[in-house]
């Protein structure tokens, strides 16, 4: 069974999803209608609270999760098997249903009321940024240790692309901090919100490189 198509699906499925939760909520009057990378508008979780844009927000975000649990034995497949990384896939596998239980908690408590449900959206959220990060971050270190100990190989554009987005999810959470504790409290949910979106997209769009690699590298999942 190839790998490649798993990191794809984590990049297109939860984009598309939250992309036509935000037409629709923006259409139905339920959020307004601006640009929420630019003007910091609106959350994430926002978008999917009310009308059809919570089940199609839903509907996106369920099976997503459902993608981090095979996700977690495919990275650590290929870091144990491909470059010789048994700790490396240990730590993915772990973090990736980390991830996938995150997610579940996150999209199950979305549009629930409460205050209690609101502490378990928003610690679903924070897991599941955090964990998704730092699997990327640590299957690109294994990546470069990799290309160093082999040499030079035909993946090279694909691994500094997901490289410079797994980096840039860095920056934006390194930015996060100053800019969020010294903006005034009218700018705070602006930079909170904008960053946000930033580092979504950026998360997601690192796993076109990846699958783009797998693709060229004919990766399999052995099934057997």
């Amino acid at each position: 069974m190839p790998l490649w198509p798993w990191p794809l699906l984590l990049a297109l499925l939860p984009s598309l999803g939250i992309g036509a939760a935000w037409l629709a909520a923006t259409a139905e009057g339920h959020l307004p209608a601006c640009n929420p990378f630019v003007e910091g508008c609106t959350t994430i979780s926002r978008t999917g609270r009310q009308g059809t844009a919570y089940y199609l927000f839903k509907i996106a975000l369920g099976p997503t999760a459902g993608l981090y649990l095979v996700w977690a034995a495919v990275a650590s497949h290929w870091a144990r098997r491909r470059w010789q990384a048994p700790r490396s896939a240990g730590a993915l596998f772990v973090l990736g249903l980390l991830t996938a239980a995150a997610l579940a908690v996150y999209s199950a408590y979305l549009g629930s009321q409460g205050p209690h449900f609101a502490v378990y959206r928003r610690l679903g959220a924070s897991t599941f940024f955090a964990c998704a990060f730092l699997s990327q971050l640590l299957l690109y270190a294994a990546w470069v240790r990799h290309a160093r100990k082999r040499g030079p190989a035909g993946d090279a554009g694909a691994r500094r692309a997901f490289g410079s987005l797994v980096l840039l999810q860095l920056a934006l959470g390194l930015v996060s901090l100053p800019l969020t504790a010294w903006a005034g409290p009218e700018m705070k949910d602006y930079w909170e919100n904008v960053i946000e979106w930033w580092f979504a997209a950026a998360l997601a769009a690192a796993y076109l490189p990846l699958a783009w690699a797998w693709r060229k590298e004919r990766l399999q999942l052995p099934t057997g």
